[in-house]
């Protein structure tokens, strides 16, 4: 086999040629000593295309394997090693190795700092010098430290755990975390899955991985699992399945994390929802209980009252029986009017109770209401007609409230068209949304109502029987929803009262 130098002797152009397309830094001193060592003023007789792109300089810039060194390797002590190269061939010819290839730092072109392999061999009497540029490579390897230095940390403070899982193997590699997470050994070398699921859960779990496997890419669950000292956690699952070209699953990658906490909290707040829900209710049912009474008592003391102040009025003459009857009756119209304000506060009590409110579907508290209605409206041979937005009509409410307001419209509206003697009774419910807010009206072809019936006091009636409480409630539900109440007229010839809503955001 030639030698590099008989190889140069016939075809340097060649060799040269060759030098300049490879990857490797390479530069070429001479001479060397016959101990081994190179002096700094030994002569570089070549460097080739990738050297001189690596470190900026060529042989005419920089001529002396000194100069060179100082210009790779600024460190003094990394350059007074690099000039004590010793020759270390096993063998003891003329040619061979200075020791291993090393990893150094080395400074580049523009002053870049170099990660390099180097390494060098004596042929004859020159040094060859290789210097192979792995920067990209170790910038790499730090920057996918650096990566999973922040998932280990990241994991570890949001608890989270890593698994993988091999399909054609069927088998599952875990991390701490994760074994953490299920109260399973670390040291078991597969663990499965599916043994910790919750037996509610575990039909729906095990369906849910056969479709995501199936048709592959990212996914997310959530679960329970019972760890083995029978303790139920809630787990939240992103994972991600990778096909191969005929679609086969090939393995899932993911990430669980206990979210137990977070369900119990959700849990407890839905339960203090409903607690306070429930007392708002109670409050509400509690306030038109006392509307009511309150009602009760101001019908006939507003009667007393006015007798009293008619009778005191009448009362001439100064004979001690009439001054006594005049005491009595003043006395008596003082108590009255103290007790109607009374009433009166009593009823406005109404007016401050405020429920929890969500998006509510007028279609649906329309439907409500005429369920209930039913009865009442087939007894009274009444027809009911609806037309309305469909999906369109949404409002931020209290669907228990708004039921019973639209209970009440329908109720009084009943008892509006009951006495007809010659046609029938007919109800119209329309629900209309325009730019932002939501109508929902309800007419009826009796023989209409008065638009004072509005601005009289609170349980004002116009029935013979009647308390007025239903339309009390109606405008307090229309109070508690920031809703105008309005009395018109129907298309069907009788009343129709208007329930005007901000339309839900």
């Amino acid at each position: 086999m030639e030698t590099l130098t008989e190889i140069a002797s016939r075809d340097s152009e060649a060799l040269r040629r060759l030098l300049d397309n490879i990857p490797v830094g390479i530069g070429i001193a001479a001479p060397v000593e016959a101990d081994g060592t190179v002096r700094p003023d030994a002569r570089i007789v070549y460097y080739n295309k990738r050297w001189v792109e690596m470190f900026g300089f060529d042989v005419g810039e920089v001529q002396t394997f000194g100069e060179a060194t100082r210009r790779i390797y600024p460190d003094p002590e990394v350059h007074t090693r690099m000039l004590r190269l010793r020759k270390e061939a096993a063998d003891g010819s003329p040619h061979g190795s200075y020791g291993e290839q090393t990893e150094i730092r080395a400074m580049g072109a523009g002053g870049r700092w170099l990660d390099l392999i180097t390494g060098t061999v004596v042929v004859s009497d020159r040094l060859v010098v290789t210097m192979l540029d792995v920067s990209s490579r170790k910038q790499a390897e730090l920057d996918l430290a650096i990566t999973n230095a922040r998932m280990n940390l990241a994991a570890r403070v949001a608890q989270f755990g890593f698994w993988h899982f091999h399909v054609a193997e069927d088998r599952e590699e875990w991390d701490a975390n994760l074994c953490h997470i299920y109260g399973s050994d670390p040291g078991e070398s597969h663990p499965r899955w599916e043994k910790f699921l919750h037996p509610e859960d575990r039909e729906e779990a095990e369906k849910r991985l056969r479709k995501v496997l199936e048709q592959g890419g990212a996914y997310d669950s959530e679960f329970r699992i019972v760890r083995p000292d029978g303790v139920v956690r809630h787990i939240r699952e992103s994972g991600f399945v990778v096909h191969d070209k005929e679609g086969r699953p090939i393995s899932a990658t993911g990430a669980d994390i206990d979210v137990t906490e977070e369900k119990l909290a959700e849990q407890k707040r839905r339960e203090s929802e409903q607690e306070h829900r429930a007392e708002l209710e109670r409050k509400l049912k509690t306030s038109l209980a006392a509307a009511a009474v309150a009602h009760e008592i101001n019908q006939p003391l507003s009667a007393i009252l006015l007798d009293s102040q008619m009778a005191l009025a009448r009362i001439n003459g100064d004979s001690p029986e009439l001054l006594q009857a005049r005491q009595f009756l003043t006395s008596t119209v003082t108590q009255a009017e103290r007790v109607v304000k009374t009433a009166e506060r009593m009823m406005s009590l109404l007016r401050s109770v405020k429920t929890e409110h969500k998006v509510v579907d007028l279609g649906d508290v329309v439907r409500s209401a005429v369920l209930y209605a039913k009865d009442e409206l087939r007894s009274h041979s009444v027809m009911l007609h609806t037309r309305g937005a469909k999906g369109g009509a949404k409002v931020s409410g209290d669907e228990g409230q708004l039921v019973l307001a639209v209970s009440n419209l329908l109720r009084n509206a009943i008892q509006a068209v009951a006495s007809r003697e010659h046609d029938a009774g007919q109800i119209l419910v329309t629900l209309d949304r325009h730019k932002q807010e939501v109508t929902l009206a309800v007419g009826d072809n009796g023989p209409g109502l008065d638009e004072s019936v509005l601005a009289n006091a609170p349980l004002n009636t116009t029935k013979p029987e009647g308390t007025g409480l239903g339309l009390f409630i109606v405008q307090s539900v229309a109070d508690n929803h920031s809703a105008k109440l309005e009395v018109g007229r129907s298309e069907l010839g009788g009343a129709e009262l208007r329930l005007i809503f901000p339309a839900a955001k």
